[in-house]
């Protein structure tokens, strides 16, 4: 049966595109579209495969929207905006310390909306998974991928070797 509260996954998804549409300009968007694409949306249907179907340790209620075998299409697709978000603000940050509380910041806070969503019932947590297990994911996760992005940004210096003749 189709209920209202299959639409927060939909509501989650536009709430997070549209802070990433008013919070990040659009060549910065377009820019960080693969990082985003990859670190945020891949990312998440991978692990939501792992954790909803082979190690069984949550499951989502409330899919009968847009859902992929009990995985919320829209909750996986609302990661890329948010992984976006992510990345435009960690490289706006210069110090080494600023970006390490930054990363730590943003992991947690994203806990804390997976948290959300267990004690409002969308998510249950089965076995023996936790939020404690939730946090420690989020901040292994976005610490590799800060990691990657400030290994990989582009610095806008570009040295010109001179060629010997």
């Amino acid at each position: 049966m189709l209920t209202a509260k299959s639409l927060v996954w939909v509501l989650v998804f536009v709430l997070a595109t549209l802070a990433m549409l008013v919070f990040v300009p659009r060549r910065d968007i377009l820019k960080l579209l693969p990082f985003g694409t990859v670190g945020g949306f891949i990312l998440a249907v991978l692990i939501q495969i792992a954790a909803v179907w082979y190690l069984r340790i949550w499951k989502f209620n409330f899919t009968e929207i847009a859902a992929w075998r009990g995985i919320p299409i829209f909750l996986a697709a609302a990661w890329m905006p948010l992984t976006i978000l992510f990345g435009y603000w960690l490289l706006q940050i210069r110090s080494a310390t600023g970006r390490f509380l930054y990363i730590a910041g943003f992991a947690l806070a994203t806990a804390a909306l997976e948290l959300g969503f267990v004690l409002t019932g969308y998510r249950t947590y089965l076995s023996f998974w936790n939020i404690f297990y939730t946090a420690g994911l989020a901040v292994l996760i976005h610490y590799v991928l800060g990691w990657y992005l400030l290994a990989t940004r582009d610095t806008g210096e570009h040295k010109v070797i001179p060629i010997k003749e």
